[in-house]
């Protein structure tokens, strides 16, 4: 059809003298202006044409011939020109130009309703996040991407009709099937699109996906929404004066409760939201079907397409993984946590362009502390700049620890384990064997962790192996004090299982 277009252009530019269409039912006239113009474009004039309304069915577009299409749509413009009571006596190509131009501001407008229809953007949102995950990560490195097709009240409704937390679909997909499982592949990270908030059924979310995540050593990375914080965007959020006050509200103290939960610090709650794509026009994104401007203008806030956060600390996280081999450069700007290729919107709004940052918000630094002390992962624009920077540095360094240090120890001392055989051999033994030879081979057991912990782990600055003070009949237990390069030290408290699985549970940070 392009070809056929281009063709009609070309004829329409040498200005032919109009004349009354002629009846679909009628006999065409072989020296007539519509069998001329079809000789010109290689198609042959048709006698009878069904309705205009009938190619309104896909099934009766897809029947008919190019002949009769173009029949119709020779129909349509000469109707345009006659609804439009202008006096024309030639067809050229300004005309017809002009008249294409007003087809596609009507279809633009109908585009516009539906992209920026609320629940239209709550789907291109997730996949464009999605994709900008995917976009960003070398898959030909030790990485996969799974995508589950699970709703947030989906997954709310499965943990509330299972009795136990080992019941529920998560824990068998995550857990059971994978980690628990010879020759299994563990999930490293679960990326979420979900926004929470502090709704009871939230926080007991949050608190039940903890759990899972605690079992399988997985940390899940979510987004908070603006009601999380009791308003209604972003900009409101921001403007909080006191954000530590503001939590000390009663409508809070559930979140305080799972934030003092030991497996809440397997969960990574990112703000604000990054821009997903620039609108689509000829200086942005080029649409090539029709001539297309999206209407969205800086202050248009609401008509931008935003994703959640979540993906774009996922894409830090896999490339810090594909580099090292562990997600330890994951924060700030100079040390893996520069976000990069957002893109930013140049408008106009009759004084000069104005650029519209990749992020909801304008974050002071003042205020990324703030919210990093409250345990949020906070994406900051950093002016003049098309790069973001998450800020988790030494007033986050809690979270930051458990998803970088805690994670690597934890896996180093499971990867003797076959369902973590993917992983490399760190020279660690067989820790089931331990329990043959108690007591003494728990001093040995304790030297080999220290020294191929100090080896593999380049954040640790000394490590000390203590024996617990109380002990179970089946756990072989240890205190385990990090002192870490910078960043004070952390104390696990370590348990192994008689089938050398090992447990980390934070006791301490300084």
């Amino acid at each position: 059809m392009a070809k056929n277009e281009s063709r009609i252009h070309e004829a329409a530019a040498e200005t032919l003298v109009l004349e009354e269409p002629a009846s679909t039912t009628a006999a065409v006239e072989k020296d007539g202006v519509y069998a001329n113009l079809f000789d010109k474009i290689d198609l042959a004039p048709v006698a009878s044409a069904r309705p205009v309304d009938a190619f309104h069915n896909p099934d009766s577009l897809s029947e008919s011939s190019p002949d009769e299409r173009v029949t119709q749509a020779l129909r349509v413009f000469l109707d345009m020109i006659a609804a439009s009571s202008q006096t024309v006596e030639r067809l050229d190509k300004s005309l017809i130009d002009h008249h294409m131009a007003s087809i596609d501001q009507r279809i633009s407008a109908q585009l516009d309703a539906i992209m920026h229809n609320e629940t239209f953007q709550q789907i291109e949102s997730a996949w464009r996040g999605l994709k900008f995950l995917v976009d960003g990560t070398d898959f030909r490195k030790n990485v996969k991407i799974e995508v589950l097709d699970v709703s947030k009240d989906a997954l709310r409704q499965d943990f509330e009709d299972t009795p136990e937390i080992i019941q529920s679909g998560l824990y068998l997909h995550t857990y059971v099937q994978e980690y628990d499982t010879p020759g299994g592949e563990p999930i490293g990270s679960v990326i979420s699109n979900y926004e929470f908030d502090r709704s009871p059924q939230d926080i007991a979310l949050l608190r039940n996906i903890s759990k899972v995540s605690a079992a399988a050593h997985m940390p899940f990375i979510g987004s908070v929404a603006p009601k999380f914080f009791g308003k209604e965007s972003m900009e409101d959020v921001a403007s909080i004066r006191d954000i530590g006050n503001y939590f000390d509200r009663a409508e809070y103290l559930k979140w305080k409760s799972f934030r003092e939960s030991d497996d809440a610090r397997y969960i990574g709650l990112t703000l604000p939201r990054f821009l997903a794509r620039l609108p689509y026009g000829p200086e942005t994104v080029p649409v090539r079907a029709f001539n297309y401007t999206e209407a969205v203008k800086g202050p248009d806030h609401d008509r931008y397409l935003w994703a959640n956060a979540s993906f774009a600390f996922a894409a830090n996280m896999v490339n810090s993984f594909i580099k090292n081999g562990w997600c330890v450069q994951i924060r700030g700007p100079q040390a893996g946590g520069l976000v990069q290729n957002l893109p930013i919107h140049l408008y106009d709004l009759g004084t000069g362009n104005q650029a519209k940052i990749p992020t909801e918000v304008l974050i002071p630094e003042t205020r990324e502390f703030e919210f990093a002390n409250l345990g949020f992962i906070p994406l900051s624009y950093y002016k003049n700049h098309d790069a973001n920077g998450d800020p988790i540095d030494l007033h986050n360094r809690n979270q930051q620890t458990f998803l970088s240090v805690r994670d690597n120890i934890q896996r180093i001392l499971n990867s003797r384990r076959d369902s973590l055989a993917h992983l490399p051999d760190y020279g660690l033994g067989d820790l089931s064997k331990v329990y043959r030879h108690m007591p003494a081979s728990a001093h040995t057991l304790r030297r080999e962790i220290e020294s191929t912990l100090l080896k593999y782990e380049p954040r640790l600055k000394a490590i000390e192996i203590e024996p617990a003070d109380k002990h179970d009949n089946m756990l072989l237990s240890f205190t385990m004090t990090c002192h870490l390069h910078q960043t004070g030290l952390v104390r696990f408290g370590t348990h192994f299982a008689p089938d050398g699985k090992a447990h980390l549970t934070t006791q301490d940070e300084r």
